[in-house]
């Protein structure tokens, strides 16, 4: 294979760090329904994991939901043929 990864990582050295701390990583302790979302876990699911978050997994930026709510609402304005306000 002659993939990208390959010739940027010819030696995995980042696949082998990225994959040792995602094993050593707490969040690896989070059941599958939430370890793509650590903040929408409860709190004893957190504990029992030795999650914190803004610790050990960052504080969520953007609330995607709202944001996709908001461009759909620009985007039809835009479509509509005036400005958003």
């Amino acid at each position: 294979l002659d993939s990208i990864v390959e010739r940027a990582d010819g030696n995995a050295f980042f696949l082998e760090e990225m994959l040792r701390a995602a094993i050593e990583s707490p969040t690896a302790a989070l059941p599958d329904t939430v370890i793509h979302q650590p903040w929408t876990a409860s709190p004893g699911i957190l504990r029992t994991a030795g999650v914190t978050l803004g610790v050990h997994y960052p504080h969520p930026i953007v609330d995607h939901a709202k944001a996709r709510i908001l461009a759909l609402n620009a985007f039809a304005t835009l479509k509509a043929g005036s400005a958003p306000e």
